[in-house]
């Protein structure tokens, strides 16, 4: 979306961000009823077996797969290649450079897309919990469901027979005009990634896993490329020994320092205060009457003198 921006296209930014809404929100709602079906769990590696245990759950859950993975003629699919478009018809090294970072984006997003389907797919057994999912979590995923297939036609390309009728209702026009050559070609670049990642996540998850990357290399990826320990390195742990020097010298010295201690002088203030949260609704209403009360007394004032 910044990209788009970036390239002078607000209709494709506001546009990825309409389909971005659909195919996203579907994920995260399926990813809770998976949870909810689980019983709570939520390691990925623990919630196997979706589809035995609720095909139209997965079937949800691989709709919101592909329009994110951008799997053609889906609304993630439209939205992205939109503002690649963009990118490349500046013509100017600079923002082909940022239009190949995108490709490269797309590439990785649908591979941790098909990723999750392979996962929850899986024949591995999956945590104890409920049985199908109820209507009750299905029905509110359908319409997003549709959306993140067929969103793309709210802003359909010329080259694909529609009229981008998003760029005029949402902003000018941006004066960039990409060729068809160059739209049939990013088409064509996307299909490959997406067919390339599909493939290289099929034989990751469903044929043995080369020596290459057994042992140690495996272990490095599944912890998040050790990430968490270079924060906990360069920024946990030297927080946490800063706070202990600060709690043995400088804080020790202001409650040993005031008559009755600072943390205590703080906790008998809250107590006080403490009255004026009641929780109860009529008691906030009468302060905001009240408020309203005091500010038009200030008014009256200001314009008197």
């Amino acid at each position: 979306m910044f990209l788009a921006v970036g390239a002078g296209t607000v209709t494709g930014a506001m546009f990825h961000l309409l389909t971005h809404a659909f195919f996203k929100a579907l994920l995260f709602m399926v990813a809770g009823a998976v949870i909810h079906l689980a019983s709570g769990e939520q390691d990925l590696f623990r919630l196997g077996r979706l589809f035995k245990r609720s095909p139209m759950l997965f079937w949800l859950l691989l709709a919101g797969a592909v329009a994110l993975a951008g799997v053609p003629l889906t609304a993630g699919f439209f939205s992205k290649d939109a503002i690649l478009a963009a990118c490349f018809a500046r013509q100017t090294w600079w923002w082909t450079s940022l239009g190949v970072v995108g490709l490269v984006t797309a590439f990785l997003t649908a591979l941790y897309a098909f990723r999750l389907v392979y996962l929850l797919a899986s024949d591995r057994e999956a945590a104890s919990g409920h049985g199908p999912a109820p209507g009750g979590l299905i029905w509110p995923l359908l319409p997003l469901g549709f959306l993140a297939l067929v969103g793309g036609l709210l802003n359909l390309p010329a080259v694909w027979g529609g009229h981008a009728s998003l760029e005029t209702w949402l902003a000018t026009p941006s004066g960039l005009s990409p060729s068809h050559g160059l739209e049939w070609g990013l088409a064509a670049g996307t299909l490959v990634l997406v067919i390339g990642a599909w493939l290289a996540i099929r034989n990751r998850y469903r044929l043995p896993v080369s020596p290459l990357f057994g042992g140690a290399c495996m272990g490095f990826f599944v912890a998040g490329w050790q990430i968490d320990a270079l924060i906990r390195f360069t920024v946990t742990a030297p927080f946490e020994r800063l706070g202990g020097l600060l709690a043995r010298s400088v804080e020790r010295r202001f409650t040993s320092t005031w008559p009755t201690g600072l943390g205590q002088m703080c906790q008998s203030t809250g107590q006080k205060l403490r009255v004026f949260t009641s929780g109860s609704v009529s008691h906030y209403l009468a302060a905001m009457a009240w408020g309203v009360v005091l500010l038009l007394a200030m008014l009256v004032v200001l314009l008197i003198l």
